[in-house]
């Protein structure tokens, strides 16, 4: 699930803005996940994944499946607890490049992360793909293919 997180926040993180000579991105806004894929993982239809952002910060939040309606036993909080995440940061586009910083997520691996994925823009879609790092207590320990498509569905 954390590998999803970092899926959903670098692909949304590529409609930044930039002054190159490539398409301009404006990233500022609400996005949702319509597909995308982190190593194995690919998200399927009971996967939601939401970002905001607002020119150089984002939260990416995502919940995998619903979690249980009542929280009754240690087993249901554990369940609602791994069926959601939460992340946020800084993002900079340089040219085509997207590069994220994690400040904060509900996977302390995660935090510390800086990863940069290839972007493009077609109408209001933003497509990403690149290898981003696999964490383990805050370290590099190996790299995943990531692939995502969003698309905007809220303007500030």
């Amino acid at each position: 699930m954390r590998y999803l997180t970092l899926l959903a926040a670098l692909t949304i993180m590529a409609t930044a803005s930039t002054a190159s000579a490539q398409a301009t991105y404006d990233l500022r806004g609400t996005w949702e996940l319509v597909a995308g894929r982190w190593g194995d993982n690919i998200n399927g239809k009971d996967m939601k994944v939401t970002m905001v952002a607002n020119g150089t910060h984002f939260t990416t939040t995502g919940r995998n499946g619903a979690p249980p309606a009542t929280l009754r036993t240690v087993a249901d909080t554990l369940a609602a607890y791994r069926s959601q995440w939460a992340e946020s940061g800084r993002y900079t586009i340089r040219g085509s490049s997207y590069i994220e910083y994690v400040d904060f997520h509900t996977d302390p691996n995660e935090q510390g992360r800086e990863s940069t994925l290839d972007c493009r823009a077609a109408g209001d879609r933003i497509f990403m793909s690149g290898m981003a790092p696999r964490m383990k207590e805050g370290k590099k320990v190996g790299e995943l293919r990531a692939e995502g498509e969003w698309r905007r569905v809220g303007r500030p």
